[in-house]
Parts: structure tokens; C-alpha cells; sequence
């Protein structure tokens, strides 16, 4: 056993390289840490008419009526007018900023020009820090107003990095205000123009006659692993305050689960998955975060949930009224359905928000979620839990012991009993090396320790195993308790335990494990190469990397019937590919007949195959147009019945 251990480390995001296919690491932020950043939203969205506007087309100088923008900070001279978009040796035409009035000029803080030829061997790649302040605005006539401003941005290589808008209310004095727009994006990520609105009543409120807002980068801080945000650029143009409407509620996030439970907790469910077994399906707890965008608070705000099962309306469900949801605070609403997915096939949650006013914008107030409930009648032919969004997106994990992480994978909640795993799928990503070694492993965790419980052998990738993006057709690796038996053993999983299921490259091959879409806080886990520690990720944001729990919810019964006749040998290869060899002995002639069925027991396939005389023999058994599992065949001979698992992976 070993502790039980959670990392709350910093960012970590995208590698500096932009490729078609990004190698990425986790994100990690303390179990504290706030959803309540707001979001960007579509251009042309904007709600009333401008209190105050600025396009630039004066530069600093200031084309608002009011007075002039200042810069400041160490490198105040970066911030700088500009028409085009970012320079420097690392500027392409998917840098362009497209603002509304991008004819007449920006603003550009443009690091990437500032560091133009760094290396870090003969020219050092410096941290830049700086700021652009708005002229003194005295709001006491309107507090309540919405910033908007249109933005473009891209940063490396800090994984803490975050731009952000200050908020003063001493005319720039201080600024205890900070809201940060990064969004959840990654280091080397581009965001591509985009209009921000930020509701500022909350702030300055209490002191609307002297405020000052600023944009401000602060690169000059290393992260953990001594990065420093050193590249690329942040473009702003077309910044307004607007009057903010009273009565503007905004569906911000939608939840399938309980996220608010504790990611420790050993009970209740606080992990989305986007992939559940129909056996692992429990009574659904669905929700949303609230904002409140607009200027006054609203009364008995209640969250609405339509629930669609495989295109059939099975029930719409409310929340209990939240009694106050006050200016600019959002906050979680659950809903208890009572609901349990019944059905193999597609789950779909609509989710809407309203209150006791009448919302002046409802464009906002609705969020679709959906997952997807499996089976062996399903199309994987077998039962997954998983936390991807599907095929692979591009993205990947690159885990071995030269690596940062020498194994990755996703914590699984288990609510009832009867389960069995027998391993684990996964997709291999183009550029991992032929040959590489891996394991597929489970460990439990009882909210103290974690251990090894079931295992595989050592996994051979070959060159059919990867899967290029759009490619749906996971790899299976299947549990093995005793090393040198070919025919995977499950573990029965308890509802008491939680589960962290890894792929693990112990060696120094490449190997890229595939991602797409993202995970609740607490879903992702992995092996850190250099402690030895396995590491438990908190953050908000994290890849969903594509490894699955293949599971049972029960072995299959298949009577064996005792003799002395027949001796029924292991398929070899298995797993198998397109064909296996299924080896047998009889000791008296017999006729003999082989049958194949899946795991809920359905038979799949019958071979006739004759009278037999005294010997051995071998079948060779099809497998390429079963689906990737579990299987199980049977000898009968005579009187007698044997069977054996193969696992069948394409």
C-alpha cells in the first residue's frame, strides 16, 4: 500500500511547440479554488448603450471624451499602439486580431516583438510585466455597469499565467479588484477575438466616483517549474461600460453529478462521466451555476432539468428556490432527479434558469449536458465508464520514465455492487514508438491508502493500436492477477472503495495517451515520474485523457458439465485480433461442437465441428468481425462442457 496522495500543484498547460497534436499536462489549483470567473461570450452581444467607449483611434491619447489611457509598470513601453497584430519571430497570420474597428488601431501588449531572437542561451527570454490604465471614470450616476471590450490573446511559457482587469476605486491608488480572463485556456493555446463582458457593480459600488480599470500582464513571476511568460501578445480594442440590466440571470455551467461534494468523499457521487455502464447507473443528481449579471438581486431563482433518454422525454425536474442571488455572485443549485438511466444508449439534460423577474436576456439561460449509457447490447459490445467527450481530439498525454509522468488515468466512483473490471481501454496516439511496453493497472482507495489490486501484463503496442484522430476504436488491456496466465481475472469492485485506473509506461519509450474534452476536479490521476508518487489533480479544467473502466456487471454463467473426456486449451493469441487458435485434447472420439458468447451470455457464433477422433486439435476461431471485449467459448465433446474467457481487441 502507499499513502494516499494529493499534488495541488500549479498550472500546467500546452508545450511551447504548436503541432497538430499538442502533448499537454495537468492542471492543478487548491480544492478552494472559484468557479466564478465569468466567461467569454459571442461578439455583438452587448446589452444597452455605452456610459463610456473607447476605440483607440487616438491611441493613448484617448478617443472617449473623458481624458487619456496611461501605461505603466516595468514594461509599461510594451503595451503599444498598433493596426496589424503581433511581430517578432513567432507571429503568423492566425495572430491577426479581427476588432470591430480594427481599421483605425488597438492597443497591443506585444511580448512576443519585446523577446524577439531570445533563445535563452545567447539571448535570455524575459518575463514582461505591464499595465494600460483607463482615464478616472466617476460612475456615481450609474455603479452598476457591465465592462465590455473585444480581445485577443495567446501567452507562454508560465503555467500560472493568468491576464487579468484590475478594478480601483481611488483613482488607481489600489486595486484590491482582479478578475482574470485567461478562461481556462493553456499556455499555447490562441484565443481567437473574442468580446468579454464583466459585470463591475459588485466593486464599485460603494465607491463609484473614482474608478480606474486596467489591463495588466504579469509575466515576470516564475511558475513552479521556473517558466516565466515570456511569448505572445494580448490585443484590446473596443472597450464600453454599459448600463447593466436589472434582471439578467446567466446558466453559466451545467453539472451531471454533485461537484460540490468533496473529490475525497467515498460515498456520494461528484464525478461526471461522460461514459457510464448501465449496472453503474444511479438515481441522477443534475445542476448548474447561477450568475446573476445583472443589477438587481434575484428572488427564488430555481434550475429546470428536461432529461431525454434515447430520444424520449422522461421527465422535467426543478430545484428548490434559492432565496437571494445577489448582483455579480454565482453559485451552485442541485437538483435530486430521483431519475436512473434504464436504457442502453444516449442521456440528454437540458438545463434552464429563471427567477421571480422577467430575464432581459434569455439567450443565456439554458446549458445542454449528455452522456451516454453502455452495455454489452450497446455499440462497444461491453461496459465502459469513462470521462472522455469521445474520440480523440488531438491532444495527448506523453507518460514514461523520461517523461514528466510515467503514468496517467481517471478516478472511478463505484455505486453499486456486482460489478466486475476486467481491464482497462484506451487510445494510443500516432507518434508513440512501436514496441513500447505498458501496463493497464487498478489500484483502491479507501480515502487513506491506495493499492494495487489488479494489474496487466506487459502490453506490447503495435503498429494497429494507434489510432489517429477520428478513430473510435479503443485498444483493450486486460487485467492479469497471475503474470503468466494469458486469461484475464476480474476484480469484483466495491461500492465502499473508490478506483484511480492508470496506464503506466515504465520504460523510455514514447508513448501518447490520447485526450478530449475535460474532467471535474479530482477526476484525474497519475504516476509522477520523479517522486514515485501517485498524484491526485484538484484543478479545474483538466484533459479527460481516454482511459476507460471495462467492466461486467456479473460473470456469465456458463454450465460446465464434469468428464474426463475433452481438456480445453487457452486461445492463443489473446487477446486476439482478426483470428485466435483454440487448442483441445480428447481422449475418445466425440462429436464436438464450440460455441462463443458475449458477456451477458448471448450466443454469438457456432462452430460445428464433427466427429473428432482421440488427439489433439486446433480451431481457428474468426474474431474479426466481433467487437472489441470480452468473450467466452465453450468445448462440448460428448458428455462433457468446458469453458475459458478470450479477449477479442481490434
Amino acid at each position: 500500500m502507499v499513502s494516499r496522495y494529493t499534488l495541488t500543484l500549479p498550472l500546467m498547460g500546452l508545450a511551447l511547440a504548436a503541432t497538430a497534436q499538442s502533448v499537454i499536462q495537468p492542471i492543478s489549483r487548491p480544492s478552494t479554488y472559484s468557479k466564478h470567473t465569468p466567461v467569454s461570450t459571442p461578439i455583438a452581444r452587448a446589452k444597452g448603450g455605452p456610459i463610456f467607449s473607447e476605440d483607440f483611434a487616438n491611441g493613448l491619447t484617448g478617443n472617449n471624451g473623458v481624458g487619456a489611457w496611461t501605461t505603466s509598470g516595468p514594461d509599461a513601453t510594451v503595451w503599444a499602439f498598433d493596426t496589424d497584430g503581433p511581430s517578432g519571430d513567432l507571429a503568423n497570420s492566425d495572430d491577426d486580431f479581427g476588432s470591430t474597428t480594427l481599421a483605425n488601431g488597438f492597443m497591443i501588449f506585444d511580448v512576443n516583438l519585446s523577446n524577439n531572437g531570445c533563445d535563452d542561451i545567447n539571448i535570455p527570454c524575459v518575463g514582461r510585466k505591464g499595465y494600460l490604465e483607463s482615464p478616472i471614470l466617476d460612475l456615481t450616476a450609474t455603479p452598476y455597469v457591465t465592462l465590455n471590450f473585444e480581445h485577443m490573446f495567446r501567452h507562454c511559457c508560465n503555467f500560472e499565467f493568468e491576464p487579468f482587469v484590475d478594478i480601483s476605486t481611488d483613482g488607481g491608488g489600489t486595486y484590491p479588484n482582479r478578475i482574470s480572463v485567461l478562461d481556462g485556456l493553456e499556455r499555447n493555446d490562441r484565443m481567437p477575438t473574442t468580446l468579454k463582458e464583466l459585470p463591475l457593480g459588485a466593486y464599485i459600488v460603494g465607491a463609484p466616483s473614482n474608478v480606474r480599470i486596467r489591463f495588466g500582464w504579469e509575466g515576470d513571476a516564475a511558475d513552479a517549474n521556473g517558466q516565466y511568460a515570456t511569448h505572445y501578445y494580448w490585443s484590446v480594442d473596443d472597450i464600453s461600460l454599459v448600463l447593466t440590466p436589472q434582471n439578467d440571470l446567466k446558466c453559466n455551467e451545467g453539472f451531471l453529478a454533485q461537484t460540490n461534494v468533496s473529490y475525497d468523499d467515498l460515498v456520494a457521487r461528484n464525478l461526471e462521466y461522460t461514459i457510464n455502464t448501465l449496472e453503474q447507473s444511479s438515481p441522477l443528481i443534475v445542476g448548474a451555476t447561477v450568475l446573476n449579471n445583472g443589477s438587481a438581486a434575484q428572488s427564488n431563482v430555481t434550475v429546470e432539468a428536461t432529461i431525454t433518454q434515447n430520444g424520449t422525454v422522461v421527465g422535467t425536474y426543478t430545484s428548490a428556490p434559492y432565496p437571494v442571488l445577489a448582483p455579480n455572485q454565482l453559485d451552485s443549485i442541485y437538483i435530486v432527479t430521483g431519475w436512473t438511466p434504464n436504457q442502453v444508449g444516449n442521456v440528454e439534460v437540458s438545463l434552464s434558469v429563471s427567477s421571480d423577474s422577467t430575464d432581459v436576456d434569455v439567450s443565456d439561460n439554458t446549458v445542454d449536458r449528455s452522456f451516454r449509457t453502455t452495455g454489452p447490447s450497446g455499440p462497444e459490445g461491453w461496459n465502459t465508464m469513462g470521462h472522455d467527450a469521445g474520440l480523440n481530439s488531438g491532444d495527448f498525454f506523453r507518460i514514461g520514465t523520461n517523461q514528466q509522468l510515467q503514468g496517467i488515468g481517471h478516478k472511478y466512483e463505484i455505486d453499486n455492487a456486482g460489478s466486475l473490471a476486467y481491464g482497462l481501454s484506451t487510445f494510443f496516439v500516432d507518434g508513440t514508438t512501436l514496441g513500447a511496453l505498458v501496463t493497464a493497472e487498478l489500484y483502491t482507495d479507501d480515502g487513506t491508502d491506495l493499492t494495487l489490486m489488479a494489474a496487466s501484463d506487459l502490453f506490447t503496442i503495435e503498429s494497429f493500436h494507434l489510432s489517429g484522430a477520428g478513430d473510435s476504436v479503443p485498444v483493450f488491456i486486460p487485467f492479469d492477477a497471475i503474470a503468466s496466465d494469458p486469461n484475464p481475472i476480474p476484480l469484483a469492485l466495491d461500492p465502499a472503495l473508490d478506483y484511480w485506473a492508470l496506464i503506466s509506461n515504465g520504460g523510455s519509450d514514447t508513448v501518447n495517451i490520447a485526450t478530449n474534452g475535460s474532467v471535474a476536479r479530482g477526476g484525474l490521476v497519475s504516476l509522477v515520474t520523479a517522486s514515485g508518487q501517485l498524484t491526485q489533480y484538484v484543478g479545474e479544467g483538466n484533459p479527460a485523457v481516454l482511459v476507460r473502466l471495462v467492466m461486467a456487471a456479473n460473470d456469465v454463467s456458463v454450465p460446465e458439465i464434469a468428464g474426463t473426456n475433452a481438456m480445453l486449451g487457452q486461445n492463443m493469441p489473446n487477446p486476439a485480433h482478426l483470428s485466435t487458435t483454440i487448442p483441445f485434447e480428447l481422449e475418445r472420439s466425440a462429436k464436438t461442437t464450440l460455441e462463443v458468447r458475449d458477456m451477458s451470455g448471448k450466443l454469438v457464433r457456432t462452430l460445428n465441428l464433427g466427429d473428432r477422433g482421440i488427439g489433439t486439435h486446433r480451431v481457428t476461431l474468426n474474431t474479426a468481425d466481433l467487437m472489441s471485449g470480452v468473450y467466452f467459448y465453450t468445448l462440448q465433446a460428448g458428455g462433457d462442457r468446458q469453458s475459458k474467457r478470450m479477449v477479442v481487441m481490434h
